[in-house]
């Protein structure tokens, strides 16, 4: 197959939202995990959504305008479809309820491992 005229980028957006929900059908995945956005085409996995920030909100100018649109009109949708979103830290928390209400009890915080100590080795 010939996609030289395609770019890239509208290749993947075409396999993600389309093609990979089949092969997540066919291998009889349940669960989706993924990163401020789910596939549009939902072949009955359920999702579980990690979102890090809400930049795309708060300071689209400091963004590529083609990232700032899927963020835009594809996260909400996303957010409403998930049975959970996990965010980093309680602040981002705050803002996913402000922003998204109706959502808040699906929103849990997931600590990054930073905290952590290391084990002291022998």
């Amino acid at each position: 197959i010939y996609f030289s005229s395609i770019p890239l980028r509208y290749l993947n957006f075409i396999w993600y939202n389309f093609l990979f929900p089949f092969q997540l059908y066919f291998n009889n995945v349940d669960y989706l995990i993924s990163h401020h956005r789910s596939p549009i085409l939902n072949t009955g996995f359920k999702s579980i959504l990690f979102v890090h920030d809400f930049t795309w909100k708060k300071v689209p100018e400091t963004m590529k305008y083609s990232n700032y649109l899927l963020e835009k009109y594809f996260t909400p949708i996303s957010i409403k479809r998930a049975e959970v979103i996990i965010v980093p830290t309680n602040s981002i928390k705050k803002e996913f309820e402000q922003y998204y209400p109706k959502h808040k009890e699906k929103c849990k915080v997931i600590y990054l491992a930073s905290f952590l100590k290391k084990k002291k080795s022998n």
